[in-house]
């Protein structure tokens, strides 16, 4: 018996996530990652028609931070819709969890790093509503300690905040 497949994919905040076979409460999955830095929601919605992915039981995306430095909270929960309804399609059979956003400190076009912060928080507590049978979301409770001096990638306490966050939608969810 081959354990489920579950991929997970995102911008770089993913880059540190491990893969291989994974045992959670005896249960084994094989986990793939596929780290995508600086993509936008358009872009991994245009890897998703393309069925860019390779077909598994569970796709796990981190993805919209990208997207949040430029555009209103709005504009990023319609271009998550999109891609959620462009997966459906796409990957009929799998499950989807899509991971809240952290706080990253580069503004992008908004006027102040607090602005991004506030967009974000707001991205965050909207995205629930895009969950149904088929998509869920993980809540990932992000703190400002949790990122590198740049400002925008994990550093290790945040990449463990991530992992068992998404081990706990595995558990659930798979």
């Amino acid at each position: 018996i081959r354990p489920p497949s579950i991929s997970i994919t995102g911008t770089s905040i993913t880059r540190d996530l491990e893969r291989g076979e994974s045992t959670l409460d005896g249960k084994v999955f094989k986990v793939q990652v596929r780290t995508k830095p600086s993509c936008t929601n358009e872009q991994m919605t245009e890897l998703v028609k393309w069925k860019h992915f390779d077909k598994s039981q569970g796709f796990i995306m981190s993805i919209g931070t990208v997207n949040m430095k430029y555009d209103t909270p709005d504009v990023t929960i319609e271009k998550t819709a999109n891609l959620i309804r462009e997966f459906k399609l796409a990957y009929p059979n799998t499950k989807l969890a899509l991971t809240t956003l952290p706080h990253i400190r580069v503004s992008g076009l908004k006027p102040t790093i607090d602005q991004f912060k506030a967009d974000t928080d707001e991205f965050n507590a909207r995205l629930a509503s895009l969950a149904d049978d088929y998509t869920d979301v993980i809540k990932v409770r992000y703190t400002d300690k949790m990122l590198l001096r740049d400002g925008i990638h994990l550093n290790s306490s945040g990449t463990k905040k991530l992992t068992s966050s998404m081990n706990k939608c595995l558990k659930q969810c798979f």
